[in-house]
């Protein structure tokens, strides 16, 4: 489990109760990222994530598209489970 934590005006996601062994360093993310990790924690759709972004940064619906799925590429790639639907579809 992560958690988002913000210091210093940087914005990290840190995982939570882990031992020694297995370390894992907190992942530095931007703005942009911060908003759609609280929205994945809330349990938003990529359609609402990006609807987020548009409203926030002035963009157009395809950028924000995307965006959010530049970012959860990268969370997948940092070793990050995504959250699944009931169906067990990933958002």
């Amino acid at each position: 489990m992560y958690m988002l934590r913000n210091a210093a005006g940087i914005y990290w996601l840190v995982k939570i109760n882990q031992q020694d062994s297995d370390y894992c360093a907190p992942m530095t993310i931007n703005e942009c990222g911060a908003i759609i990790w609280n929205g994945l924690t809330v349990g938003l759709t990529i359609d609402e994530l990006s609807d987020l972004l548009q409203k926030q940064f002035g963009i157009e619906k395809e950028e924000a598209v995307t965006d959010v799925k530049h970012f959860l590429e990268k969370l997948t790639n940092y070793g990050i489970e995504l959250p699944v639907q009931q169906d067990g579809s990933c958002i």
